[in-house]
């Protein structure tokens, strides 16, 4: 095995396309409902953090949440 591979990456553009829009859909809930922190919105935005979650890599939606909980 050498240093460089040819193999294709495990997450494709279009899913990072995907993960991004639906963390934007989420976060764009949470702003409506006033909500800083992700995951202490209740009920409010359900169904978009569904989306999100079934979307992205779990280590993404987790460094998502704390970036925007931090700045």
């Amino acid at each position: 095995m050498g240093w460089f591979t040819t193999s294709k990456p495990d997450v494709s553009r279009e899913d990072r396309k995907k993960c991004w829009e639906s963390r934007d859909v989420y976060f764009t809930c949470l702003d409506r409902a006033g909500v800083l922190e992700a995951g202490k919105e209740g009920n409010a935005c359900a169904k978009e953090k569904s989306q999100y979650e079934a979307s992205c890599a779990k280590s993404w939606a987790s460094l998502s949440n704390l970036l925007r909980a931090t700045f």
